[in-house]
């Protein structure tokens, strides 16, 4: 089954195993072996896209991401899931000790304007939101994502596109797209798909600028009076389950295409 996403529907990096996938059974023995989510060493893109097509390709036969790698970019500073570990029990104990200082002030502060609350909060969110990608960092948590969420009828041209793209080393380090679900009943509408093109490092803002100014050119995105930004957010974020409408006042993204765009005029 797909993993829940958040309004956002947003996803962490996972590793990809260059192994067949298999499926156990409840007491752990290998059952079948599944079909590759990822290009394989001897598929040229072409192969890869018509043997895993997005639209059709279901969650059950394959997992939840067909996976696409950029050969000759590796990612510089690949973490472990230990590294992962680290981050995910250091993070809880930053958001724990935030949540207990903010009610803390709360009411500490209770009999005060609720302006002068707020700026307390906001230092200690600040202070929050740099101890996090600090963590991240020690534990080399470092790759981030721009994300685009086709419609189902759409997802196999705008994959083939990001696909091709990543192979020919014009956008990130890899890329993922989700698969279906199932979990659209009869007669609904089928929610979008999440795609995500990955960069190596959510700090460096001149390779987060070049992989959207690519994803401009190749139209994957559209910008303009009433067309909607897109999203780049850090997988340090993602990890520790920080989504839209968090407890803690977060911006679960760190960059809109709006903002990015200026960077450089």
């Amino acid at each position: 089954m797909q993993r829940n996403m958040d309004k956002d529907m947003d996803v962490e990096m996972t590793d990809v195993d260059h192994k067949e996938d298999e499926q156990y059974d409840e007491e752990g023995d290998t059952t079948t072996k599944r079909p590759p989510a990822y290009r394989q060493q001897s598929e040229t893109v072409s192969q890869f896209l018509t043997r895993l097509p997005p639209s059709t390709t279901t969650a059950a036969s394959v997992g939840p991401w067909i996976w696409l790698i950029q050969r000759a970019r590796p990612d510089p500073s690949p973490h472990t899931r230990e590294d992962i570990g680290n981050h995910i029990g250091r993070g809880a104990q930053l958001l724990r000790a935030f949540r207990e200082k903010t009610s803390a002030l709360r009411a500490e502060y209770r009999d005060q304007p609720q302006s002068a609350l707020e700026r307390k909060i906001t230092v200690e969110r600040k202070k929050l939101e740099v101890d996090i990608l600090e963590t991240a960092r020690t534990n080399k948590i470092l790759s981030g994502k721009w994300m685009l969420f086709p419609s189902v009828k759409t997802v196999d041209r705008v994959w083939r596109i990001v696909a091709e793209a990543t192979a020919k080393g014009q956008l990130g380090i890899g890329a993922k797209v989700a698969t279906d679900g199932g979990n659209s009943g009869p007669g609904a509408t089928a929610p979008p798909r999440l795609i995500c093109v990955y960069t190596a490092d959510f700090a460096d803002k001149e390779e987060i600028w070049r992989v959207l100014v690519r994803m401009k050119e190749l139209s994957l995105f559209r910008t303009g009076e009433g067309e909607r930004p897109i999203y780049y957010k850090c997988d340090a974020y993602t990890w520790l389950e920080i989504m839209g409408n968090n407890g803690y006042g977060l911006r679960p993204s760190m960059y809109s295409s709006t903002e990015v765009l200026k960077w450089k005029k």
